[in-house]
């Protein structure tokens, strides 16, 4: 291994120029790859341990995590999307790295048949072995799932009886190769025609799962601390780079939309110093108050004694990306006054006569917003 990283130190191109330490970097992980594959299968007589070492590879410079997106990242973890990987081992692994963000690696040759646990209280969890560390590990898991796994095991007993690992491919328990599983989700990716803004089929890979997840996570207020757990960080610092991340995405919106008050009044966003002031608040009031259909506008350092979002509270905001949460919302109180006034009770729909009514307010003005904006966007596409 030392004499063919010393070798690919030395190839150069046709004009005799060395190679970048970028590409030297991409042949090497692609032998990585391979070694990975050679070594979990047993298929020569290669420690398990043999690896790069960190110091001997090509020096690169940092660059932040590569992210899905939101919205593609739920186009490929929609169970009917799913369907479309014929091969049932990478469907399922796909499945668990868009929920979970676990390492292509865990997924593949860390779960047996065994895996799968349910809780006392109905929750659930998978064990996994940690490629790294090589130690049992868990995560939580959601009930769709769950199930998901479970119909898995039935099926690999019953096509391979006796064998242990989840994703074994034969009866020798030789584990799916880790390229298999990056070919379909990329053709996953071309199937539902996800492309760039160029019109190239975007690069996806498992590991990206991982990315997205943290940042979502982070930006959804979940705590960092917990985020590290999920995610089998060591160091702290492996996850402050999905923070700052996750921040980014945070102002990237918040500069882009609009808010309304909880009277359905816009809140104009300053400019100049007065910007980043306002953005100090906006983004603490996120993460100490996340609530389901908009933000807190209280000041950092006061505490709330509600804990969900009150509509009458001026201090209240939303944007148009909350529209779907809102509408739903306003849907929900007008079943609960049709179904109240059938059965006579005027206290029921009176009481959800001042949500409904409230929400039709702000709907109203953040749809007028909206439609602003689509317009704008339209103009400078045109």
């Amino acid at each position: 291994m030392l004499g063919f990283l010393a070798y690919i130190g030395t190839v150069k191109k046709g004009n005799g120029e060395k190679y970048s330490p970028k590409y030297q970097y991409a042949i090497l992980g692609a032998v990585g790859v391979f070694i990975d594959e050679v070594t979990l299968n047993e298929w020569a007589d290669i420690r398990r341990s043999a690896r790069w070492l960190r110091n001997e590879l090509p020096k690169l410079p940092k660059s932040a995590p590569r992210l899905i997106g939101k919205q593609v990242a739920a186009r490929l973890r929609d169970p009917g999307n799913l369907q479309l990987v014929e091969d049932l081992d990478c469907r399922l692994i796909i499945l668990i790295a868009a929920e979970t963000g676990l390492r292509r690696k865990d997924i593949a040759a860390g779960m047996t048949t065994d895996c799968l646990l349910e809780l006392d209280d109905g929750k659930w969890s998978i064990v996994f072995t940690d490629s790294k560390k090589k130690v049992p590990r868990s995560v939580p898991v959601h009930e769709r799932v769950a199930l998901a796994i479970q119909a898995h095991i039935a099926h690999k007993r019953s096509t391979l009886p006796g064998t242990r690992n989840l994703f074994a491919r034969d009866s020798t328990d030789t584990v799916i190769t880790l390229t298999l599983i990056n070919r379909a989700l990329t053709e996953l990716v071309e199937a539902l025609d996800i492309r760039t803004s160029n019109g190239e089929f975007l690069p996806v890979t498992p590991h990206m799962f991982r990315h997205q997840n943290a940042t979502d996570w982070l930006e959804a207020g979940m705590p960092m601390a917990v985020v590290q757990k999920l995610l089998n960080h060591e160091s702290m610092r492996s996850t402050e780079i999905y923070a700052r991340l996750s921040e980014q995405a945070v102002r990237e919106v918040w500069e882009k939309t609009r808010a309304v008050s909880s009277a359905g009044e816009p809140v104009e966003r300053p400019t100049g110093v007065m910007e980043e002031a306002a953005w100090m608040h906006a983004f603490m009031g996120g993460a100490s108050q996340a609530l389901p259909n908009g933000r807190c506008g209280m000041p950092c350092g006061e505490t709330c004694e509600h804990a969900n979002a009150c509509l009458y509270c001026p201090l209240f905001m939303t944007t148009p990306e909350y529209l779907p949460v809102l509408r739903d919302q306003r849907d929900d109180h007008g079943k609960m006054m049709q179904l109240a006034e059938a059965e006579g009770h005027i206290r029921i729909v009176e009481k959800n006569r001042q949500p409904f009514v409230a929400l039709n307010k702000l709907i109203a003005s953040l749809e007028t917003i909206e439609k602003r904006e689509l317009a704008v966007a339209g103009g400078q596409a045109g």
